[in-house]
């Protein structure tokens, strides 16, 4: 019981330690730079045209594997009438 008090007390109180110590961090002059401004304008572009491609793709997916399991299902249909006869 005593080893587990220690392993708790040692964790606490490092953990205590970390977040007293931590400083900010900003980061002014690098964020209104051409390269970040850039970047941030082409993630923009990019998750829009996400959300434009990706439910198109979702559709065409179920499409595709609805018309698998149709097929599947006929082919399954026509073995059991010939086991049948």
């Amino acid at each position: 019981m005593k080893k587990i008090a220690k392993r708790i007390s040692a964790f606490v109180s490092t953990a205590l330690i970390v977040f007293l110590m931590a400083q900010s961090v900003f980061a002014g002059a690098i964020g209104s730079s051409k390269v970040a401004t850039g970047t941030e304008q082409l993630v923009k572009d990019a998750t829009t045209w996400l959300l434009i491609i990706a439910p198109l793709v979702t559709v065409v997916a179920v499409i595709y594997y609805l018309i698998r399991k149709t097929i599947s299902d006929e082919m399954d249909h026509s073995a059991a009438t010939r086991c049948r006869v």
